[in-house]
């Protein structure tokens, strides 16, 4: 399986779109696009966890908390710099699903719901983002009718057609 659709499958439970906007979930550190061999998972992507992973194999490395809670240049020899420069030099991949697999609620959370058998739970405060997006559908037929259906479809439209909103 090719890293990206490592990452893919990461996504479909850590929805990007649902991590909280002070977050940074998501890719941390891209490498090649190669095939995987190894893919470890870490809470805290610290030098000591990385260099684990990596002695270990690892060309994929998922930790829960991001490398950082903002982006930063590499201009300091630090923690941030030392965990960056271990996964560039091996051409690894780093991936953060922080507030993004916190707010599924077949995840973390609703693991501890339901482990402590909590009635009626309701999230408290939402985060998933609606991404503008807009499909444009090339096509000369009349469109699909579950075309506007589809996730992120604000609007599609049929060239030498009339827009449709969804």
């Amino acid at each position: 399986m090719k890293r990206s659709e490592i990452i893919n499958v990461i996504e479909k439970t850590a929805l990007p779109a649902s991590a909280a906007q002070w977050d940074r979930s998501g890719m941390q550190v891209a490498g090649h696009d190669a095939e995987a061999t190894a893919l470890a998972v870490c809470l805290d992507p610290t030098p000591t966890a990385v260099a684990a992973a990596l002695d270990l194999g690892a060309d994929v490395i998922l930790s829960h908390h991001p490398l950082a809670m903002a982006p930063r240049a590499l201009d300091t020899l630090d923690d941030h710099h030392a965990v960056a420069a271990a996964v560039l030099a091996r051409g690894a991949w780093l991936y953060a699903a922080h507030t993004s697999l916190d707010a599924n609620p077949d995840g973390p959370v609703g693991w501890l719901a339901r482990e402590l058998s909590l009635d009626a739970p309701e999230v408290l405060d939402p985060t998933l983002r609606q991404e503008p997006t807009t499909r444009c559908i090339v096509a000369a037929a009349t469109p699909v009718p579950h075309w506007a259906d589809l996730p992120g479809v604000l609007a599609y439209r049929v060239l030498g057609g009339t827009a449709v909103l969804s």
